[in-house]
């Protein structure tokens, strides 16, 4: 049985951002270079009718209009993913559960989660099958129940049994599906 006694922070909030896949770098990659490529293809229209003492075309204002729109929208959707995701859910985090600490118990057939305050009690109970991934990094284990969430516990915050009895539990339940990122 493995005991964890876990304050969330802002740290261990930006922790969820290692479960990302590699597809939304790639995204992210593409957009920016999209609308980097769209706006260089806009821009470079005046200085090709300046160097060749044309006019504009017809509709070039619109074009301009739409593509730093473009540029605006791939940039707040990034600016959303990245970091504006991750605090707001820390600040939802925090608004319902304050300082309390949220305590865990991993065996070898279930997880517990448990948070209590005065007036206040959750309490949730799964097994291995419920979880899409689990990740280890140098310093969390991340239990991911769907994408872009998870369960977030340190390994310093552990407060019963060892991260290496942890690691070999989620290997022995989740398999392929438990990744070490150290």
């Amino acid at each position: 049985m493995i005991k964890a006694r876990v304050v969330y922070t802002m740290k261990h909030m930006w922790q969820v951002m290692r479960l990302m896949s590699i597809w939304y770098y790639m995204i992210f990659i593409i957009g920016s270079l999209f609308v980097l490529g769209a706006l260089m293809l806009v821009l470079s229209v005046p200085l090709l009718c300046l160097l060749t003492h044309n006019s504009l075309p017809a509709g070039y204002v619109m074009d301009i209009f739409i593509a730093v729109l473009m540029a605006v929208t791939v940039l707040a959707l990034d600016l959303w993913v990245f970091v504006l995701n991750h605090r707001r859910n820390y600040r939802k985090h925090r608004m319902k559960y304050g300082n309390m600490p949220i305590l865990f118990e991993i065996s070898e057939d279930e997880i517990k989660v448990e948070a209590k305050t005065d007036g206040f009690e959750e309490f949730l109970r799964f097994s291995f099958d419920k979880l899409d991934r689990a990740v280890e990094t140098n310093d969390y284990f991340l239990l991911s129940p769907r994408t872009l969430t998870a369960y977030v516990i340190g390994k310093n915050e552990i407060t019963e049994g060892s991260t290496e009895q942890l690691r070999m539990i989620l290997k022995n339940k989740m398999g392929n599906k438990f990744k070490s990122k150290g």
